[in-house]
């Protein structure tokens, strides 16, 4: 478990170490429930923005890298008059190794998208940035050697000069080589930041939904976070085929969120009670990237959907021990263990397990979470308990939020059980599954 969550955070992100210390994490990630649409909107507003910034500084670095090359171009011939075969041999292959690294082809050719390259490996991969850093390190030492060399001591003034160019030039080029890979590692925050907003425990109200959509309308045409953010929200209003648009756009991309986006394909097809495409998303996006938290997460959703709890509660138990992710998962576990209490009482107390420790990480408690510890009560026959949760989820909740409390209510009252549907959205769904 230790060498997943190790990989998790170096491949999602320095941001993954930041949550997994901080307590206030949770309350950095976004409206937690707001009944005002537009917190959720401003939201995406901030991360659109910022992302806006970050796109500006990949273009500076492109362009700077672009003007550095021309400049060493511009000084090859002088450079190659030198009387020193042994060094201008050694700054050469230098200068050559540097070139021929995979991160250099991407900044000469401005293709770059986040987290991949134009030739469509994932230079975002934690062996790939670990290569990165360990070669720009070992050739920032070697040019600093060749700077204080006995060799180019040797020379005249003028060849001296030339030399001193020539590395110092190759040392900008260096510099924004491990610029660019320090901006590789910022890319998947900004999934990190959209996730939160997307829905994923379907709790939005419907006014919510269409705040943040007329937000993410307006995204940059690169921004294939907030793509699959609204493809998300979408699925809960019933644009399915808007959102299915949109997820091709980010799979044609070929950044790597290419596994996300199969899973959130799956997702919208099983919306559309599309099976066998579903079965064939799933599968895609398993093969790409099957440890990638949102793949596991959308996973569980869709296996949930289909009463596969053996799917559902693993893949929701792995996220749980993230941080970033706990809070959300142990209610969706409460979920799971709700729906299986109603044939195995037993299952009642581990659904106010959890839900008790999801409590415990939420410092103002939201509708939501009286709403799940509500359910968590019922299923372990605490009634009257769960009856008073719901008040205090009524009195928090708005909109359509108040009368799914009032639903509960009435079905807990009745004494039967709540059907909880992992879908949930705001539109019908298409008739029988293909």
């Amino acid at each position: 478990m230790r060498s997943l969550l190790l990989t998790w955070i170096l491949t999602f992100g320095i941001s993954a170490i930041g949550a997994l210390q901080s307590p206030m994490a949770h309350a950095q990630r976004g409206p937690q429930g707001s009944a005002d649409p537009s917190e959720v909107a401003n939201a995406i507003q901030k991360i659109q923005k910022d992302y806006a910034d970050f796109l500006a500084k990949r273009d500076k670095i492109q362009e700077d890298y672009k003007e550095v090359e021309a400049k060493l171009k511009k000084s090859d011939e002088e450079f190659q008059r030198i009387n020193s075969a042994g060094l201008r041999q050694q700054l050469s292959a230098m200068q050559s190794s540097m070139q021929s690294m995979q991160i250099a082809s991407v900044l000469r050719s401005g293709a770059a998208t986040g987290g991949q390259d134009n030739t469509g490996s994932n230079t975002g991969s934690i062996t790939a940035i670990q290569q990165q850093l360990l070669l720009q390190n070992r050739y920032m030492q070697d040019l600093n050697t060749a700077m204080r060399g006995e060799e180019l001591r040797q020379l005249d003034a003028q060849s001296q000069s030339i030399v001193r160019s020539r590395v110092e030039s190759m040392q900008a080029q260096l510099k924004l080589q491990q610029e660019w890979t320090q901006w590789q590692q910022e890319w998947p925050k900004f999934m990190d930041r959209y996730w939160s907003l997307s829905d994923l425990e379907r709790r939005f109200t419907k006014s919510e939904i269409e705040a943040a959509l007329e937000v993410l309308d307006q995204s940059n045409k690169e921004d294939y976070a907030g793509k699959l953010a609204a493809a998300l929200l979408m699925d809960r209003v019933g644009r399915w085929t808007e959102a299915l648009d949109l997820v091709d756009e980010v799979l044609k991309a070929g950044t790597s969120l290419g596994g996300v986006a199969q899973m959130t394909k799956s997702l919208l097809m099983t919306s559309l009670n599309k099976e066998r495409d579903a079965k064939q998303a799933l599968q895609a996006a398993i093969k790409l990237d099957k440890a990638n938290p949102y793949v596991r997460w959308l996973r569980a959703r869709v296996a949930a959907s289909q009463q596969q709890w053996a799917i559902a509660e693993p893949e929701w138990r792995f996220t749980s021990t993230l941080k970033p992710m706990e809070l959300e998962a142990r209610r969706a576990l409460v979920l799971v263990h709700y729906v299986r209490s109603a044939k195995s009482p037993g299952e009642g107390k581990k659904a106010l397990k959890e839900a008790q420790s999801a409590m415990e990480l939420e410092p103002v408690p939201t509708w939501y979470a009286h709403f799940v510890l509500a359910l968590a009560l019922h299923a372990a026959k605490k009634t009257d308990e769960a009856l008073a949760e719901l008040t205090k989820a009524e009195e928090k909740a708005s909109d359509e939020n108040v009368e799914r409390c009032q639903q509960a209510r009435e079905t807990l009252a009745a004494g039967d059980f709540y059907a909880i549907d992992f879908l949930n959205g705001f539109a019908d769904r298409p008739g029988e599954p293909e």
